[in-house]
């Protein structure tokens, strides 16, 4: 039901990705730093001599004017987009919080650095046919609030610097992914996951790059329940049939799934819809016996199409997220009535409403797999868009969307996305509406996926309305209600084409449903 699977070429929407997130919280588990390597550089084999992002370039153009500022996150994703340029770094002398000189490659986090501060300026940008450069200033916050400033360069020229350290986007992706989840270092697999914590476990789902388990604790006489993702990263091992991703390839889903799961807490715009996202950890390990036990489970019951997690062994690193529980898969979701059904579709609109105004977001992979949906004893659902407040009835259900591997969103004025340019096979599709609207999506934006263009939600929502009145299963069909509520989203299904996002949907549907028994209120938020 939580589908971990990112493969484009996947046919079936159960081996798509469940969404992610980074989350403050932090665990004094540690494991020896000596064993970890999964840098490019083949002489890392110490966590110690790995770089933070450092230093000066042998060349570095002086004569631009081109300076702007960006989030400390972005930067990672200015080196994403340059994954096969180098990034060179060489020894400087860094003061620690105790004020001892340290002369080293590495600046050690878990003693110099509690967090990133969010203000990196970009100076000195150049491009030309033989040359690319750039220097970044990052703000690294002490644990004595005193500043360091760090130069970190990035260029392809012609020079070579014997005396410089080659390191890929992926090192830098690390520290990143450290940074985020408060860790000082990779935990052991069984320190942040013990036997007797998964004692409650069982496997509801998996996808090409992973697996996914339903954890249950009781806390005195409520019951609690979440989910966690298991995502092998940076081995060498091919995991069922594939390459592993690299800390480089998953930290912009990471990002996009903390602010989406944000969205409950900014003021002039909210919604509960976005999947919230507890921990996430880097880990390192072979499977904790009680995840092998559930996995045999699940393969003897279902058959899975995996590779058995015993093939990983102790060395092995993992991205593990522990997820909210949002609910049951929609596709196997029993819906009483289209009344329900057309809540379920309100919701969603209204989502990514919030999404777009807040962050200019676009899912790009709305199928229905990727919507989550269970009971709620909540009679209201409530939405904050500009400082607009709108609640209609839940008609008991809630929504939750998933997901965020092809998703695009504006960080601090710089666009986080998916290049679907490089995934062919995933126009290629037939059988379903599903893969027509990649196809539509491609046109919209002309193979710039960088773009803004709210439409591909409106696409989506098009492909979902459909999905909800022809495929999905109803209990009560013969009740006077739901026929009612079949011709009001085939209603809407007509005129949504019509519409270039799902904010001009939501004021359509303002409009259109104040005085109806489901009626949508409106009001100002009051400061």
């Amino acid at each position: 039901e939580y589908n971990s699977g990112s493969d484009s070429k996947y046919s079936n929407t159960s081996q798509r990705d469940s969404c992610v997130q980074c989350s403050p919280k932090s665990s004094k588990a540690e494991y020896d730093k000596n064993e970890y390597n999964s840098g490019s550089d083949g002489n890392s084999s110490n966590t110690s001599q790995r770089d933070s992002c450092i230093q000066n370039s042998p060349e570095s153009p002086k004569d631009s004017n081109d300076t702007y500022s960006v989030s400390g996150v972005t930067k990672l994703f200015i080196i994403s987009d340059i994954l096969h340029k180098n990034i060179t770094t060489r020894k400087k002398r860094y003061v620690n919080t105790e004020r001892k000189v340290v002369d080293s490659n590495y600046l050690d986090h878990s003693s110099l650095i509690t967090s990133l501060d969010m203000q990196t300026e970009i100076k000195d940008y150049n491009t030309s046919n033989t040359k690319f450069g750039s220097i970044i200033e990052s703000k690294l916050n002490h644990t004595n609030d005193e500043e360091t400033k760090i130069s970190l360069h990035l260029n392809q020229t012609t020079h070579h610097d014997s005396q410089a350290r080659t390191v890929n986007a992926s090192d830098i992706a690390f520290r990143l992914i450290l940074t985020y989840s408060e860790q000082d270092s990779v935990v052991e697999f069984s320190s942040a996951y013990p036997d007797n914590y998964l004692q409650n476990t069982k496997k509801v789902g998996e996808g090409v790059f992973g697996e996914v388990f339903l954890i249950k604790k009781r806390l005195k006489s409520k019951v609690t329940e979440s989910v966690i993702k298991i995502l092998p990263i940076e081995g060498k091992l091919l995991v069922n049939g594939e390459v592993q991703k690299t800390f480089a390839e998953v930290i912009s889903e990471l990002i996009i799934s903390q602010q989406m799961s944000s969205l409950q807490h900014i003021e002039n715009y909210y919604t509960e819809c976005f999947c919230k996202v507890n921990k996430f950890w880097c880990l390192k390990g072979s499977y904790p016996k009680r995840l092998l036990e559930e996995w045999q489970k699940y393969d003897e019951v279902k058959g899975s199409d995996n590779d058995s997690p015993e093939i990983f062994t102790n060395d092995q690193l993992f991205i593990v997220l522990d997820l909210e529980f949002g609910g049951h898969s929609m596709e196997g979701f029993k819906f009483s009535s289209a009344r329900q059904t057309f809540s379920l579709f309100l919701q969603i609109v209204f989502t990514l409403a919030v999404g777009e105004q807040c962050f200019e977001f676009e899912h790009r992979d709305l199928h229905v797999g990727n919507v989550l949906v269970k009971k709620t004893k909540d009679k209201n659902a409530n939405f904050i868009i500009k400082g607009l407040s709108y609640n209609f009835p839940t008609n008991t259900i809630k929504a939750t969307i998933i997901d965020y591997t092809l998703s695009r969103m504006v960080y601090d004025g710089k666009p986080i996305h998916y290049d679907l340019n490089n995934d062919e096979d995933i126009f290629k599709g037939s059988g379903d509406y599903q893969f027509d609207i990649y196809r539509e999506m491609r046109k919209l934006v002309s193979d710039d996926w960088s773009r803004y263009v709210p439409k591909t939600n409106i696409l989506w929502l098009h492909y979902f309305i459909e999905k909800l009145i022809k495929n999905v299963v109803y209990t009560n069909p013969k009740s006077k209600i739901h026929p009612k509520y079949v011709n009001i989203m085939q209603n809407i299904m007509d005129q949504l084409l019509s519409f270039d996002s799902a904010y001009s949907c939501v004021n359509y549907l303002v409009s259109v449903y104040t005085e109806t028994s489901d009626h949508i209120s409106c009001k100002r938020v009051e400061n």
